[in-house]
């Protein structure tokens, strides 16, 4: 999965030390001893006039050390403000009802479902993979629409695929693939209000799990293949992406630590946030902690893939 999420977008800007609230302890102690960087939050329908794509926030470029050290730097920033939006946004728990929203999308469900090589992980989660529970949905902005104001919305071809597995204690979201409206957006091509991978999840989800969607468990990020979470994570463990064996149950970065907070920074962490921040009121649920597993790969290029699991838990409870 190489998602391009139209999230928001931190930008980190080198000034005096800021004093962090860190009254959300035990999810990231210490707040107040974060580096010397206050964190703008910007992008699109977040403040950033420019509406530029999360994916050229996350493009390296050339590499070398300094630049590995650069990313995971602009990771670790990234993170710290998607852990303090997470911690301190007051939810909108938005819910898009009009048609004219809903009809920029087609939601088509698909038979398939969860992925061979992680069923040995969710049996381990003690999560069921039965074709009578899983629901893979596909959504995608294929087709123009006329919105109530007036405005023409040309068709994207955006698309979020995802597999939905309500339960009344472990309930889990698995992005499969996923790309943004925001990648095809020209200037004279505005998108629909209802455009953002957490928004569009989210209504998937409270659709098919109903009154169990408050018992959102897991979101699992599978066949991570995006370059730049792969350089991160070479970084982060000095082996390169083919060499890492990570077998479930992998590894685990909790909000306590740099890691951690820097994989809460990566685009799959961000869409992750921004959907428990925006519906907190419902979810009651925070991150205290990100799981990496390797599987084998199901690209030619590659001999293994990573997935991210996030680990949501009741904001009373600290991190396992």
């Amino acid at each position: 999965m190489d998602p391009i999420l139209d999230e928001l977008l931190f930008v980190c800007v080198s000034l005096e030390p800021k004093i962090l609230d860190d009254r959300f302890s035990p999810w990231r102690l210490k707040l107040d001893q974060l580096s010397k960087r206050t964190l703008v939050l910007a992008g699109p329908g977040h403040g950033n006039k420019n509406n530029s794509s999360v994916s050229s926030e996350y493009s390296l470029g050339k590499r070398d050390d300094d630049d590995d050290k650069q990313s995971y730097d602009g990771f670790l920033c990234k993170g710290e403000k998607a852990l303090q939006t997470m911690m301190t946004r007051v939810p909108s728990d938005r819910v898009y009802t009009r048609q004219d929203q809903l009809d920029a999308w087609s939601v088509t469900p698909k038979a398939g479902g969860v992925s061979p090589e992680l069923v040995p992980a969710l049996s381990a989660l003690g999560i069921s993979t039965s074709p009578q529970v899983v629901k893979e949905v596909i959504s995608s902005q294929s087709k123009e629409v006329r919105g109530a104001n007036g405005q023409n919305y040309r068709a994207t071809n955006g698309i979020f695929d995802n597999v939905f597995i309500p339960n009344r204690d472990k309930g889990m979201i698995i992005g499969k693939n996923n790309h943004s409206p925001a990648q095809y957006k020209r200037p004279d091509h505005p998108l629909p209000k209802l455009h953002r991978w957490s928004d569009v999840v989210w209504q998937n989800w409270t659709a098919i799990a109903g009154d169990d969607a408050r018992h959102l468990r897991y979101i699992l990020h599978e066949n991570v293949w995006t370059q730049s979470v792969r350089r991160l994570m070479e970084y982060m463990e000095g082996e390169k992406p083919d060499k890492l064996n990570l077998p479930y149950p992998g590894k685990v970065y909790d909000m306590q630590s740099d890691n951690g907070v820097a994989l809460l920074g990566t685009p799959h962490g961000v869409g992750v946030t921004w959907l428990i921040a925006d519906h907190s009121n419902a979810l009651e649920r925070k991150i205290p902690a990100v799981r990496v597993f390797t599987t084998s790969a199901t690209r030619s290029r590659d001999s293994k893939i990573y997935n991210l699991l996030f680990e949501l838990r009741n904001t009373v409870e600290g991190p396992d």
